[in-house]
């Protein structure tokens, strides 16, 4: 696991991947997909790929894990700042025999999802958080005030052009399209990872993509370039492994 801080500590992001995680052969499974809400059991079973079900597993056991751990911390995170919190860059999950230890504590936390599906702890709304993965590769923010974070493969297949024709501004497209043929993929990854990073932290969902239009300038100072709403951010990009783009966003309050 790596973790990193953002915005003077105050968004903590945890890389973790799967295969450092899920060993089936030494793992009891049911006993952690026994932590999972009755939503989240769905989703577990619609992913067809072994791999992908382990994933989205691993991802959501340490979610849990790690917000318990933020919680036994700081007295329900009140008005507490990050600065303060004990910084673990080895945070394992704790089991014994290939069982969840804390497992009735884990268990207990009860993740909801607002109707556009952004996650949040019913009884400790003051800790925000939010998730992302992709292939093997997890990464979970917590922050002091909504975060949004999304990473994807820079190599992700997509038939990028018509996805920017459809979904994004003209404002967007001329971003898009001015990057030369050759960047034009790494372009694609930087920008839907901005755009769907501020969409996470605002809860909003993809019905209000044109709220906000974003650079796709593999690299640059102002990821936003024009902004139809009042929600203001801190936005920033970053590699968590080699290969992955992601984008971090974390709403004003």
């Amino acid at each position: 696991m790596k973790y990193l801080t953002f915005f003077n500590n105050s968004a903590q992001v945890y890389v973790i991947e799967a295969d450092d995680f899920i060993k089936p052969d030494s793992l009891d499974l049911s006993d952690y997909i026994s932590v999972l809400s009755e939503e989240e059991k769905e989703r577990f079973n619609r992913y067809k790929n072994e791999k992908a079900q382990f994933t989205f597993l691993t991802a959501r056991v340490y979610l849990r894990s790690l917000l318990l751990e933020k919680l036994k911390e700081k007295d329900l995170w009140i008005a507490t700042p990050l600065s303060e919190a004990r910084n673990d860059v080895s945070y394992k999950l704790k089991t014994e025999n290939g069982k969840l230890k804390d497992k009735n504590e884990v268990s207990e936390l009860i993740i909801e999802t607002t109707s556009s599906g952004k996650p949040y702890l019913k009884d400790y709304p003051s800790l925000f958080f939010n998730i992302s993965h992709t292939d093997n590769l997890i990464l979970i923010a917590i922050a002091n005030s909504p975060v949004g974070i999304d990473v994807e493969k820079n190599e992700r297949n997509a038939d990028k052009e018509a996805i920017i024709r459809h979904f994004f501004s003209e404002r967007e497209q001329q971003s898009f399209f001015s990057q030369p043929e050759e960047q034009r993929q790494l372009a694609f990854v930087k920008g839907w990872t901005r755009k769907e990073a501020m969409l996470k932290a605002t809860g909003e969902g993809l019905l209000a993509m044109k709220n906000y239009e974003v650079s796709f300038e593999p690299e640059t100072d102002t990821p936003i370039i024009n902004r139809m709403s009042d929600n203001t951010f801190k936005i920033k990009d970053f590699t968590p492994q080699c290969g992955y783009a992601a984008c971090l966003a974390m709403l004003h309050i």
